[in-house]
């Protein structure tokens, strides 16, 4: 059961916030992608919830593991969250590689997503030379399915943005826009 002072904290920090072209809180859209996460990986719900702490308020890594430890989240899971939310932004690529350009930075992406894909597809531990049927939730441009392709796996992908899926050619049966 998600911890409900975890989703009051994060509401309070998002205060205000609307989601892009819509007068809906930006709350929604992270209990959404919570909810869609929680049910697929342990602590999936913790770190949907605050995949955009540090891209769109001022709290730092630093202030979300001291709450969640403080509210009685385990420090392993409190450094579980942190990571994967720092992972999931890109104030990871702004600080680290502060001297890159627009191209190079998309290309800087495009690499890192890769390495997150290939980095779960280890963590999975699938057996090898069997392929198995994974869900890419928050698929985007698709990145992480040409390399679950790649690697012989079938998948399906859902992204909540129809600008991202319309990057995908038309035929492309894996993919749909869904909340």
């Amino acid at each position: 059961m998600p911890n409900p002072s975890l989703i009051e904290w994060v509401a309070k920090q998002h205060e205000g916030q609307l989601i892009r072209r819509t007068n809906e809180p930006y709350l929604d859209h992270l209990l959404r992608v919570a909810e869609m996460s929680g049910r697929h990986v342990p602590l999936g719900f913790e770190c949907g919830l605050c995949h955009d702490l540090f891209e769109k308020t001022k709290v730092t890594p630093q202030v979300l593991n001291y709450y969640l430890s403080q509210s009685g989240h385990p420090a392993d899971q409190a450094a579980t969250i942190v990571q994967v939310s720092v992972e999931l932004t890109d104030i990871f690529t702004k600080v680290s590689f502060p001297e890159l350009t627009k191209t190079s930075l998309s290309t800087h992406i495009q690499q890192i997503q890769a390495e997150m894909t290939y980095r779960a597809l280890e963590i999975l531990n699938l057996p090898p030379d069997k392929p198995a049927f994974l869900l890419d939730i928050g698929c985007g441009s698709g990145l992480s399915g040409e390399i679950l392709d790649e690697e012989g796996h079938y998948w399906a992908g859902v992204d909540v943005a129809p600008s991202m899926l319309g990057m995908y050619p038309n035929s492309h049966p894996n993919v749909m826009m869904s909340d």
